[in-house]
């Protein structure tokens, strides 16, 4: 097994952290900061800023011995205090950690010259991809990208972004990746919106009628059953 001879900063301010004493949340916490990444890289086109780790709930009960509730509920510890954002999708999920750069400076960590380095793709040539460390690095292509991701409009989305400028601008709240953010919130609305009942068919009406106790596996499936249900 090839040691790791990076290396990370932790200082000793953790010991005032809200969480601290919450031993699983604070495992994950410094676990992350272990695991992101101290460059921009992008993975598969996706790309994963400094501070970012992409990953998967499973993957990290893993890697930290903790079940997936466990895991769960530290992420939603860290994310309600703000000290993380998470981008989740069906095959991965994208951890930022908010005020990277506040906790590893802008160091380089060192690596050991006998070492290999692990070989990337296109690692040779590779560009370093767009800072989004305030809210004016966001600009219109951003916008429409985060659009197109999510599968919305583009006010939707602009409306969103003008949601997160008042809150950073009352607040003085900062974030590490303001592209990350605006996705994060643009998730968070699409999740909070009500679902449309869908309309049941002619002959899903007939099922009901003819197999009462089909109107459950309909109802379970987003149909309207209420006019079913008064008969």
């Amino acid at each position: 097994m090839k040691q790791n001879l990076t290396w990370i900063k932790l200082y000793r301010k953790l010991l005032d952290w809200e969480w601290y004493k919450d031993i699983n949340t604070t495992r994950v916490f410094i676990h992350l900061l272990l695991k992101a990444n101290f460059e921009d890289k992008k993975w598969r086109g996706i790309e994963i800023k400094r501070g970012s780790y992409l990953t998967s709930l499973r993957k990290l009960g893993l890697e930290t011995g903790l079940s997936l509730q466990q895991i769960r509920n530290t992420l939603t510890n860290t994310q309600t205090t703000h000290d993380t954002t998470q981008i989740s999708t069906r095959n991965y999920t994208i951890i930022t950690i908010n005020n990277y750069e506040q906790y590893q400076g802008n160091n380089t960590p060192v690596i050991s010259k006998t070492t290999h380095r692990p070989t990337t793709t296109k690692d040779s040539t590779e560009i370093k991809n767009k800072e989004y460390n305030t809210l004016e690095s966001l600009v219109e292509s951003d916008l429409k990208e985060i659009a197109e991701t999510y599968k919305v409009s583009l006010s939707f989305v602009q409306k969103i972004n003008e949601e997160l400028r008042l809150y950073c601008g009352s607040t003085g709240k900062k974030y590490a990746n303001y592209k990350m953010t605006l996705m994060a919130w643009v998730r968070r609305k699409l999740e909070d919106k009500p679902t449309r009942l869908k309309d049941l068919e002619p002959n899903q009406i007939l099922d009901i009628r003819e197999n009462p106790e089909r109107l459950l596996f309909y109802q379970r499936r987003n149909y309207d059953v209420s006019r079913m249900r008064a008969r």
